[in-house]
C-alpha cells in the first residue's frame, strides 16, 4: 500500500509550536505556513496536515480531506527542492467549508508547493 511516509509527517509538539509562529500564506483553497531550520535529521521536509472542525463538522470527512491532502502532497513532493542540512516544515491548512474533489485539492497543492518553492530558494 503506498501512502505518505511517517517520516514526513511532523509530530513533534515543540516544532509544532514553533511552526504556529509563523504568518499565513494563500493557495486556491489552502493555507499554508513553514519555517526553515537547522537540523540533523535525516529527512529534509515535516508536513503537517490540518482541517479546521469549525468548517467540516463530521470527522469523516475531514479525515477524507486530510487523506486527499496527503496523497496529493506525496505525489508531488518532487516540486519542492530542499536544500541538505535543512529542515522545512510546512503546515497545510484547508480552509474551504465545501469538501472539494481530488482534483481540486491537487491544483491547490501543487499552487502551495510551487509557491513554497519560490519563497525557499
Amino acid at each position: 500500500m503506498l501512502g505518505l511516509s511517517k517520516i514526513l509527517i511532523l509530530r513533534n509538539y515543540r516544532l509544532i509550536k514553533v511552526l504556529k509562529k509563523q504568518k499565513f500564506f494563500n493557495a486556491l483553497f489552502l493555507k499554508y505556513r513553514y519555517i526553515v531550520l537547522d537540523d540533523d535529521s535525516d529527512c529534509t521536509i515535516k508536513v503537517l496536515f490540518t482541517v479546521s472542525k469549525k468548517l467540516i463538522r463530521k470527522s469523516v470527512d475531514r479525515n477524507l480531506i486530510r487523506r486527499r491532502m496527503k496523497e496529493s502532497f506525496r505525489l508531488n513532493k518532487y516540486l519542492i527542492n530542499t536544500i541538505h542540512e535543512k529542515l522545512l516544515l510546512i503546515e497545510i491548512i484547508y480552509s474551504s467549508n465545501a469538501i472539494l474533489s481530488y482534483t481540486e485539492i491537487n491544483e491547490s497543492v501543487i499552487d502551495l508547493m510551487r509557491q513554497i518553492n519560490i519563497k525557499f530558494q
